[in-house]
This record gives C-alpha cells, structure tokens and sequence, in this order.
C-alpha cells in the first residue's frame, strides 16, 4: 500500500515540519518503509485536494499526516469516504478508497489523537507520546475504525436566498453556538498563543 506523509507546517507550534523530519523520516528508515511521497499543505483545504489528487492514483493509501484536528477534517471533509447519498457534490467523482490514516498530532488541542491515545503515566517523553499510533501502525496492531458523520445545513427558508444545501462529512466534532464561536475568535490569538490557552484568553477578554 503506497505510504503518503502531509503535513501541516503552521498548525500548532509550527513545529510539524521539523518533527517530520527529526522523528517520523527516521523511525520509518528504521523500520526499512518506502515513503512514497512528502508533502507539505500550503493554504487551508489544500490538504484535502492533496489527498484527492493522490487518490485518483491509487485506492489503497496509507496517510502520516503529521497536523491537528482541523486539517484532518479538511481530508474527510473533501473526499466520499462514507459513500452517503448526501454527498453529491464533486467528493462522489472520485473512486472510493481504503485509506488508513496514522495520525500524528502536531495541532494545539489535538482531541481526535487525545482520544485515541490517552496520555499514560509511564510516558516518556513528548516526543514518545507523539509516535504511538505511528509505532502501532509499524508494529502491525489492530486499526481504529474512523467513525464520521455526514451533516446537512440548510438554506435559509427566508428571503431570495438561491443557496442550495451543502453537506460536510466530520470525523472529529462539529461545533455549535459558543464553542464554534471560541474556535472561529481564537484564531486571531495564534500567533500570540500557539497553544489551548488562546482559548482561555478569549474567554477572559470576553
């Protein structure tokens, strides 16, 4: 199965391009794996297109995507993986595909990878923690089946709306009311709070 690694470099701490190359390059080395590809996103959804590009190549992939949660919806979110009915949009065009996806958190909150991998006591280091589901992908242990969902928002019954229903496909949450507007704020805190505490302060500024 041909191994794609994309990666997010301004996600987080910035810090995914180099944890690619100091960690995952040679942890794959190590393990004798041919990387096929390495690719970095450049503008938001670019990962998505990234994907779908690679997936007109070929319908088996493994993915390393070394990012947060927001660039992983940006992947499930521009390809059919559900096979729904619901999207019938330019997602259906692309033949469906069997992709295992190694996720390696390089975000600010990373609460996909939070779940998956629950910080353990015996840890021992940053760096360790960030390589589980990477190891568990090397070492062969059973996959976790990525649940999504497939959400529907409508036009406004009101007006002369000519707006048509769009649908989004979710693997991690969709967001409603306050936290969506934390999420959509805090945004403009980035730079000066690379990491969850952006969120707090928006609160507090509030």
């Amino acid at each position: 199965m041909p191994l794609l690694i994309l990666y997010n470099p301004v996600c987080g701490s910035h810090s995914a391009k180099s944890f690619t190359e100091d960690h995952i390059l040679p942890l794959l080395k190590q393990y004798n794996v041919t990387i096929d590809l390495v690719l970095a996103t450049r503008y938001a959804g670019h990962a998505g297109e990234l994907v779908a590009n690679y997936l007109r190549l070929t319908t088996d992939l493994t993915l390393v995507l070394v990012s947060g949660d927001g660039t992983l919806h940006e992947v499930v979110n521009n390809y059919n993986f559900t096979g729904s009915q619901a999207v019938n949009d330019h997602r259906a065009a692309l033949p469906q595909a069997r992709i295992a996806v190694v996720l390696v958190p390089a975000g600010t909150a990373n609460a996909l990878y939070s779940s998956l991998f629950p910080p353990a006591k015996e840890e021992t280091s940053a760096v360790e923690y960030k390589l589980r589901s990477l190891r568990a992908f090397l070492d062969g242990k059973e996959r976790v089946p990525l649940t999504l969902g497939v959400t529907t928002f409508l036009p406004p019954t009101s007006g002369e709306s000519q707006a048509h229903p769009r649908t989004a496909v979710s693997g991690v949450v969709t967001s409603a009311a306050l936290h969506a507007s934390i999420l959509y704020d805090s945004e403009e805190l980035r730079h000066e709070y690379p990491g969850i505490e952006r969120y707090f302060c928006h609160i507090l500024n509030e």
